[in-house]
């Protein structure tokens, strides 16, 4: 048996202990994926963000972007709640792919 099939069985001994997920872009920078997709998102609705707009809300929760926006813009049409669930958690996980 070569030493390849070695350390594979000796690594498959090992239990999980831990999963790292990475939701502040420590390991992966997101940023940018997330603030195209703000950019784009919010378009739908008539808000014409740029790069320096999307600074106002760098960190902020999903909820809590929308929440930013309409207050400072609101429009008609699709809900809040329907930004926070469907546009932005779609559009998002869709870009990451």
């Amino acid at each position: 048996m070569g030493r390849c099939h070695l350390v594979l069985g000796e690594l498959l001994e090992y239990v999980i202990e831990a999963v790292i997920f990475d939701m502040d872009g420590l390991i992966i920078d997101s940023e940018p994926l997330w603030r195209e997709a703000e950019i784009e998102v919010f378009a739908t609705v008539g808000i014409a963000l740029d790069d320096e707009r999307c600074r106002e809300t760098l960190g902020l929760r999903i909820d809590q972007v929308v929440d930013h926006w309409y207050r400072r813009f609101p429009w008609t049409g699709p809900s809040q709640n329907e930004i926070v669930g469907w546009r932005m958690l779609c559009h998002f996980s869709m870009r990451n792919i």
